[in-house]
């Protein structure tokens, strides 16, 4: 009786952090997503730790691209990057001996969103 209890408490717990997301309480989310999945674990109920870790995953996916895209259209964060680059690109190539060397390259490793590669280009 208690596992069924906890069963459909973790059922419940899941729900709730739906709705939360849905109202874009990613943090409420996250905690309501956590304490179901402690609890699925408590009474080894395996489909509700599943069902409660895609859920987490999900919210973590949708944060970050809700994230990146205030990022992206953040005009003075990304012209202060554009200055900031610019700016070392001049310092680098009054360096002696750059020009030599065939100039100042950038290299933007794990680009992400390429933003950086793009002021770069």
């Amino acid at each position: 009786e208690l596992a069924v209890a906890a069963g459909a408490a973790v059922v419940l717990l899941c729900f709730l952090g739906e709705a939360e997301a849905d109202e874009g309480h990613f943090v409420a989310g996250f905690k309501v997503f956590r304490r179901a999945r402690v609890l699925a674990k408590r009474v080894g109920d395996v489909h509700g730790g599943d069902r409660a870790d895609a859920a987490l995953e999900g919210l973590r996916t949708a944060a970050l691209q809700r994230w990146h895209f205030q990022m992206l259209n953040d005009t003075e964060r990304c012209q202060q990057y554009e200055r900031a680059i610019a700016a070392e690109v001049v310092a680098l190539a009054a360096q002696s001996g750059v020009q030599a060397r065939g100039g100042v390259a950038a290299l933007d490793i794990g680009t992400g969103t390429g933003l950086l590669a793009m002021i770069c280009a």
